[in-house]
């Protein structure tokens, strides 16, 4: 798995790409694309996804739901890992102006063809 543009990537068939968003100062309200199969310890702060790469290009979201008022300091991080301990982020994914939901796309594209 390479990153090979913001919040673009490439993987072979068959690898595993997590994404992991944490709230900070706030219960965690995102919602994870309906792609992706929730994974690992999901709490108050923090849940995950997995997608398994298929034979095409795939694109998957999270929608960041900000609370009202958010609290100082309040916002999302997100970090993406697949294989070979490949991590991207963690990132900041903080609230633009007054919006209250941000929907962000991520896409996994297959390697080029040598």
């Amino acid at each position: 798995m390479t990153k090979i543009d913001p919040d673009v990537y490439s993987a072979a068939p068959g690898e595993v790409i997590r994404i992991t968003v944490q709230s900070v100062n706030f219960v965690i309200n995102a919602d994870l694309d309906n792609k992706l199969t929730p994974v690992g310890l999901v709490n108050d702060f923090s849940k995950a996804g997995e997608l398994t790469m298929g034979n095409a290009t795939a694109t998957f979201s999270v929608s960041y739901n900000f609370p009202d008022p958010t609290p100082p300091g309040g916002k999302y991080t997100r970090t993406i890992t697949g294989p070979g301990g490949f991590t991207d982020g963690p990132f900041d994914v903080l609230q633009p102006g007054n919006e209250r939901n941000v929907a962000l796309p991520y896409v996994v594209k297959l390697p080029p063809s040598n």
